[in-house]
């Protein structure tokens, strides 16, 4: 196993332009990582000498992603996913090692080098914004992020990798700052008194699918309880939904542990119906064999009845991977399904199956029509 994840980074290397190992430990140190390392000890992980810790491996990788950006052939956001990579490694039989974080230790830090790319400001001729973050890296991110945003969107500058560095800082970091954001960019609010949408900002909830991405697993108890102290509850359903469409089940699964060992059960329940809600309709399937298999029947039910309530379209997707790969019980699945339609919804759940040639899926929902949504 030591030798696939090995060959797996060496394959990562390869699509990354294949930079040299004295060229991989100049990047490693150059942004300021707490693992910076020496040219032989990358020799050795890369050749499948000695096993790769988390935080080896993200070093590596992260060395991959600078050469290759600067290469101008960016790898994609799943290649260099630090959660991905964490399954990866924890999924190595005996290794039981430190970068296997609880919560607490993704606390521990106080501040996490960023290296900021400061070279488009500098071509646009924005010295006041080069200025301010330079004078700014010893403080926290919430302070200063929010006006250069700000200033970027006025000059119509893409703001997606600045939001995505951002994301990188501490768990406690990432809530001042979605806080932050959302003060100086807040939210829509659409509808009657007594029915109303709140839609977030556009930048914050690009900054929050960052967060969850690299902190939606161990960390998402302190984000949740962050963000509502600092009276940003509406942020949190955008972090929860991310959680629910980005991470592999395994990551999902120990986010819904660490949510109700924290005391959050109605959190660990949205981020499942948000598995059914909002995650491509091709990648819900996985997580719900692997809960399956876990034994987490209650959970696999509150997920068929959010790809009920996620809209005719998800829900008839969802069924036809089931029949495809042949998943076990599906006419159970479908009721949980049909329970999960929003009242008032069925005559439109009905004509859309009806529309699409699935006849008997259509007399199923209108016949759950009057049932009690319980």
């Amino acid at each position: 196993m030591v030798g696939s994840i090995a060959a797996q980074l060496q394959d990562l290397r390869i699509r990354a332009g294949n930079p040299s190992i004295r060229l991989i430990a100049q990047l490693t140190s150059k942004r300021g990582r707490r693992h910076a390392m020496a040219r032989s000890t990358i020799q050795d992980k890369l050749g499948g000498r000695s096993p790769v810790n988390l935080s080896e491996a993200l070093s590596i990788i992260e060395a991959f992603a600078d050469y290759a950006i600067s290469i101008g052939a960016p790898l994609s956001e799943q290649e260099i996913d630090s959660h991905l990579w964490r399954e990866r490694i924890s999924a190595q039989p005996g290794v039981k090692t430190k970068e296997e974080l609880s919560v607490r230790a993704l606390v521990v830090p106080e501040s996490i080098p960023i290296a900021w790319d400061l070279h488009p400001f500098r071509m646009a001729g924005m010295d006041d914004l080069v200025h301010l973050i330079e004078t700014s890296k010893d403080a926290p991110i919430a302070n200063w992020l929010p006006d250069v945003i700000a200033t970027m969107r006025q000059a119509q500058m893409t703001i997606a990798e600045m939001l995505e560095r951002a994301a990188r800082d501490h768990p406690r970091g990432i809530v001042q700052t979605a806080a932050a954001l959302n003060k100086r960019f807040p939210p829509r609010i659409s509808g009657e008194p007594w029915n109303q949408t709140v839609r977030v900002d556009g930048a914050v909830n690009a900054f929050l699918r960052n967060a969850a991405r690299f902190y939606g697993v161990e960390a998402a108890p302190i984000i949740v309880a962050g963000l509502r102290l600092a009276e940003a509850s509406e942020c949190v359903n955008c972090f929860e939904v991310s959680i629910g469409s980005w991470h592999l089940p395994g990551g999902i699964y120990r986010c819904i542990e660490n949510l109700r060992k924290a005391g959050f059960p109605n959190d660990a329940n949205s981020v499942l119906t948000a598995v059914g809600e909002s995650r491509k309709s091709d990648r819900i399937l996985e997580v719900l064999v692997f809960f399956a298999e876990k034994g987490a029947v209650s959970d696999v039910v509150i997920i068929l009845k959010g790809i009920g309530s996620g809209g005719p379209g998800n829900m008839a997707a969802v069924i036809n991977g089931m029949e495809v790969t042949n998943y076990k019980n599906i006419d159970s699945a479908v009721q949980e399904m049909i329970r999960g339609i929003p009242y008032n919804k069925h005559s439109d759940y009905a004509q859309f199956f009806a529309a699409v040639g699935r006849q008997e899926i259509a007399d199923r929902v209108m016949l759950a029509r009057d049932e009690p949504p319980f």
